[in-house]
């Protein structure tokens, strides 16, 4: 019953001293004498229904996306996967010119960037769920299982400390990565 003589007052068809009253709108309805509700009843009401239009407006939506902060949730699935492509070029350049002088707090970078990128799986199985040619889809879901698998034997790799080790099965965790990406495009070959 309060909920709906807040909506009346705030819609301006109760005046909100009835409204707001301890006994409800029949309480004290305050009219002039000639029947009509007067200047501090009809001022009142008004005060209260901006009050309620800013209290029980439905709130703007916050997006990042309009502030330039963040890209919608499809475009960032899709940078997520392409730098990963580009950071395993840069990990594998690393291990590859100084597995040796790493310390152990890198080998955990290292073993950190492996999880981001088995978890950059799942982003990959989205953008996937758009490829419309069976193949390609096909493709698609097979370089994604088969990079989840390279992660995870990379990972044992950075566990022993195997440069070399590393280095090799990144090599074949980015050709995944190209032919995924290469799996999305629809454009034939002869063109």
């Amino acid at each position: 019953m309060i909920r709906v003589l807040i909506i009346l007052a705030t819609a301006g068809l109760l005046p909100a001293s009835a409204a707001f009253s301890v006994g409800g709108p029949q309480a004290n309805p305050q009219k002039s004498i000639d029947g009509v509700i007067d200047r501090r009843q009809s001022l009142a009401g008004i005060g209260a229904s901006i009050f309620g239009a800013a209290v029980f407006s439905p709130s703007v939506a916050r997006a990042d996306v309009s502030e330039g902060n963040a890209l919608p949730q499809g475009a960032a699935q899709f940078a997520r996967v392409v730098r990963l492509q580009s950071d395993i070029k840069k990990v594998q350049k690393r291990v590859a010119e100084g597995a040796d002088e790493m310390d152990k707090a890198e080998w955990a970078n290292i073993s950190q960037f492996l999880r981001q990128a088995y978890s950059t799986g799942e982003d990959m199985k989205a953008i996937a769920a758009g490829v419309y040619n069976p193949e390609n889809k096909k493709r698609a879901l097979n370089d994604i299982d088969q990079m989840k698998k390279f992660t995870q034997a990379a990972d044992l790799s950075v566990n022993k400390k195997d440069g070399p080790g590393f280095v090799g099965i990144a090599d074949k965790m980015e050709f995944l990565v190209s032919d995924f990406l290469d799996s999305l495009s629809d454009v034939p070959d002869e063109i």
